[in-house]
């Protein structure tokens, strides 16, 4: 104890002190130490704390925490500058900390004890990114720390690279031409290298991850709606009227049928006629919804009804007219969408039969002339 005695006692009291404040005093720890501060002949403050740093790790007798407080008092001691608090936020859990670092330790030895070697963190201090491997070897002070400064963290996400999937490189020799095939190799690192790149960024990875988990929560939505949008577009559909003019009349091949319960509208052997007719196809029903949408679910199932006048006079064909014309319009309003196709049929002759049946269609409410694309079941 003849070198540094000044230095020697004031660091015996300022570790008593200490040991005595976590009631583990220990006579042989204080005098290991000393004897190394006394063996030393490195003039360099930071190498001496590094030796003892390693004494104080090596003694199993204290806690982590008693460990960075006797360091602490020993780096006072020794260098004359006391211990400061950092501020460390991490931007990606939000979490706010305090970290204690003395001057002259190295920024790469201030981060060891909290984040040990991981290189999946980028620091960012006063406004400029810090890397380990430009300022990990310089100290708090030469980096511009003070008490009660700021250090932002962010954790990097990446995958590892045994999950990367192994795509087809068959594509960078396809289309080139003969002087680049002569350097397929050199084509293929940078290739490679573009690849990983892409695979490692972390944009891209969290984006292709939102992006899935998105996908999974829509579809489970849009699978439990559809039966309700479904129903919501049939009643729309059915509701849907659009009024339009009719269209001008055309020929449309007969089909004989007669679903009206206690009607036939077929003509007897003695009313018989001409070959050849002519046929009015109208509509039969409310009158609000004889120009309704042309959809298909409005239209099928109302087959054509068929009413003969072929063989009539022209007073018997408006009588037989308007005594079906009630029982027509009740059978419309049975069922959507409140109108029946019907074809009226009179003879080819002098076509007096068939201008009676023309102006009753004009006369008459609740008839109008069937659209030519009107839809039949």
């Amino acid at each position: 104890m003849e070198r540094h005695n000044a230095t020697v006692l004031r660091l015996l009291q300022a570790l008593q002190q200490t040991l005595t404040q976590f009631d583990a005093c220990d006579s042989e720890f204080v005098d290991t130490l000393c004897t190394c501060w006394n063996e030393s002949t490195d003039s360099n403050n930071l190498l001496l704390c590094k030796r003892f740093a390693t004494l104080v790790e090596k003694n199993d007798r204290f806690t982590e925490y008693q460990k960075e407080r006797i360091m602490d008092r020993i780096m006072e001691e020794i260098t004359g500058a006391s211990c400061f608090q950092i501020n460390v936020i991490n931007k990606t859990t939000g979490l706010k900390s305090a970290w204690w670092c003395h001057p002259i330790t190295t920024f790469e030895a201030f981060l060891y004890p909290y984040v040990g070697a991981s290189r999946n963190l980028r620091f960012q201090f006063k406004g400029r990114p810090l890397f380990i491997s430009a300022s990990g070897k310089k100290t708090m002070a030469q980096l511009g720390f003070q008490d009660n400064d700021v250090l932002y963290i962010e954790e990097i996400i990446t995958l590892p690279f045994e999950k990367l999937a192994k795509k087809d490189k068959s594509w960078r020799y396809s289309g080139m031409s003969i002087s680049d095939s002569k350097r397929p190799y050199t084509n293929a690192k940078v290739a490679t290298k573009n690849e990983k790149a892409m695979a490692f960024s972390p944009q891209r990875v969290d984006i292709e991850d939102y992006a899935v988990k998105h996908s999974k929560m829509l579809t489970a939505i849009l699978e439990e709606a559809e039966p309700i949008f479904k129903e919501r577009r049939r009643r729309l559909n059915e509701m849907a009227i659009k009024n339009c003019t009719p269209k001008a009349r055309r020929n449309q091949k007969m089909t004989v049928s007669n679903d009206i319960p206690g009607l036939s509208f077929s003509h007897g052997r003695e009313s018989r006629g001409k070959a050849g007719k002519s046929v009015y196809p109208v509509l039969i029903g409310d009158r609000d919804h004889l120009f309704s949408s042309r959809k298909k679910s409005f239209h099928f199932g109302k087959p054509i009804q068929i009413i003969d006048l072929h063989g009539y006079s022209c007073q018997e064909a408006i009588q037989m007219l308007d005594n079906y014309l009630p029982k027509l319009l009740e059978y419309a309003m049975v069922s959507i969408p409140w109108v029946i196709p019907v074809d009226i049929v009179c003879g080819c002759g002098n076509q007096v039969l068939s201008e009676i049946v023309e102006q009753w269609i004009k006369r008459t409410c609740g008839v109008a002339n069937r659209p030519k694309s009107y839809l039949t079941g």
